[in-house]
């Protein structure tokens, strides 16, 4: 309601006590001519005359002020200076109503029976600003509008707030998996389906989730980007972290994997920190890691080796014990071919040949036959310093070089 002014229904008298009869009550703006009005009633639908005149007896009728600020001037019948009065403030109770009120002036505040909320009226009457619900402190702003992270007219509760980083509902797997209205920044993932996108948000909003099952997530340089650009196949207890990549102050579909750890603690794509074949040969790296499947590429590493022992002359084939070498062939007394399983990139390789025997008396040596050097063998003959060429009791090599 609006405030009534303090004259209402009170006479104007003299020093004397005489009644001004029909006195005037001029309102302007506060410090200005410029008239401004009162009404006769609280609900400010009628305008009362301005000047106001009091009756014969000198009373004035209701005079109901708006919010702001009056220049008040008191004047008899006849116009002649009683006092002025400036500045009034004319305050406003809170008007209740089920809808708008149809007259409106700046500032004006209403509670609305039918939403429940509050509305001010804005500095320029031209429209209704929401401060909220009747008994709340602020006009609060929903999960939705948090997570849109845009509006610049509400203020957040820690409810809302929490739809950032809190535990959220479950999410059932789907080819895209729909982040729940409610807000949340930690899913559990439930479901086998196999997940190829993840449905719009907030640019830079991000989200955990656990696996409860196995699923395969489908790599998208575009829309959902994993690490290594490798498709994931989950287990039961791994975790995520995806990051949203739409612009500033708009909203997307592109997801961007930044962190998935296994279950088992280990990381799920190790391929950037281990060795190739090429960084094994260039041999200088002091930051990658060496698989067991990629050892034998540097250059100290032995490319095949075996021992093979001789049964009447013959030796065992394939070698009694070797690495990289399929067969070796029996070419005469003392001289043996051992076949390498993976060739060399040329014929140019290193062949360490030794031969063995249980003879502490005989004193033998290898060489090796440079006629039949090739990328994929190599023969070793074997000689006795003083008889020429033997068997021995074994014959060991090992061959180093570029595969």
């Amino acid at each position: 309601m609006a405030q009534l002014f303090f004259l209402s229904g009170q006479t104007l008298v003299d020093g004397n006590g005489t009644p001004y009869a029909a006195a005037k009550a001029s309102f302007f703006e506060t410090g200005t001519t410029t008239p401004k009005n009162t009404y006769s009633n609280a609900s400010l639908v009628s305008a009362n005359a301005n000047p106001v005149v009091a009756d014969a007896d000198g009373r004035f009728p209701d005079i109901y002020l708006i919010a702001g600020r009056y220049k008040v001037t008191l004047t008899t019948s006849a116009d002649v200076a009683i006092d002025t009065l400036d500045p009034v403030d004319g305050t406003s109770q809170l008007i209740t109503a089920s809808s708008a009120p149809g007259t409106t002036y700046p500032f004006l505040r209403y509670y609305n029976t039918t939403d429940g909320r509050v509305y001010r009226r804005n500095a320029a009457n031209s429209g209704w600003i929401d401060e909220g619900l009747v008994d709340e402190l602020i006009n609060a702003a929903t999960v939705s509008e948090v997570l849109t992270g845009t509006s610049t007219a509400k203020a957040v509760t820690p409810d809302a707030l929490a739809g950032l980083w809190q535990r959220g509902a479950d999410i059932a797997s789907a080819s895209t998996i729909s982040l729940p209205a409610g807000g949340g920044g930690v899913y559990n993932i439930t479901g086998t389906t196999g997940i190829t996108g993840i449905s719009s948000a907030q640019g830079g909003r991000c989200i955990k989730v656990r696996f409860a099952g196995a699923l395969t997530i489908t790599h998208n340089g575009t829309s959902l980007i994993l690490p290594g650009a490798a498709n994931i196949t989950t287990v039961a207890g791994d975790v995520a972290e995806f990051i949203n990549e739409a612009a500033q102050d708009a909203s997307g579909s592109n997801w961007r994997c930044f962190n998935y750890q296994r279950a088992s603690g280990s990381s799920v794509n190790i391929t950037d920190q281990i060795a190739t074949q090429a960084d094994q040969e260039t041999a200088t790296s002091v930051l990658l890691s060496v698989t067991p499947g990629r050892q034998q590429f540097h250059p100290s590493a032995a490319k095949a080796w075996g021992m093979s022992t001789l049964s009447a002359g013959v030796p065992a084939s394939p070698p009694t014990v070797h690495y990289n070498i399929t067969s070796v062939t029996d070419t005469g007394t003392g001289r043996a071919v051992f076949v390498i399983a993976t060739d060399f990139s040329s014929a140019d390789w290193n062949c360490v040949a030794m031969p063995e025997q249980n003879i502490p008396t005989v004193n033998q040596f290898c060489g090796i036959r440079q006629t039949t050097r090739a990328a994929g063998s190599i023969e070793i003959d074997c000689m006795e310093a003083t008889s020429g060429i033997q068997d021995p009791f074994a014959y060991n090599m090992a061959a180093f070089g570029d595969q």
